[in-house]
């Protein structure tokens, strides 16, 4: 696939009423979209990282991908964002002990898309990057990465 074809897909993913589930990969629910996706993402890393290949990509089709991508990852974050919250949510009420603390994290890390976030950062702006960082800064403390809470 060329530059403006993967373009194209991720703008219809973004565009379409019903936006396909954003799964870690290996999810039991169903994963496909997040294949897709990723594999998307990964070759248009090749497409923009190989000289070869960028040669033939012109300035329209690159400033394409960004748009494409930059609604894309607003569509992401906002998903990991929400995932994020709702998981937080469904274990507050049980409290704050640490077997709790524990298994917010690792349901936490079951729920995330990890792998499209890391297809992902190559395409990110510096802005972009900031925003994962502070999420990732926040979540940290639930998650156990970070101390207490």
């Amino acid at each position: 696939m060329d530059l403006k074809s993967l373009s194209a897909c991720l703008a219809s993913v973004v565009c379409s009423a019903e936006h396909p589930p954003l799964r870690p990969i290996g999810y039991t629910s169903g994963d496909g979209a997040s294949v897709i996706l990723k594999s998307v993402l990964e070759r248009a890393t090749e497409l923009l990282t190989d000289p070869r290949a960028a040669e033939n990509c012109s300035v329209h089709h690159r400033a394409f991908w960004q748009a494409s991508f930059d609604a894309f990852f607003g569509l992401l974050t906002k998903y990991c964002f929400n995932k994020y919250d709702s998981v937080v949510q469904s274990f507050v009420s049980q409290g704050s002990s640490d077997t709790v603390r524990s298994d917010v994290g690792k349901a936490i890390s079951r729920e995330m898309p990890v792998e499209l976030l890391r297809a992902s950062l190559p395409h990110t702006s510096e802005q972009q990057r900031k925003l994962l960082l502070e999420f990732a800064q926040r979540s940290m403390p639930v998650t156990g990465f970070g101390g207490s809470s």
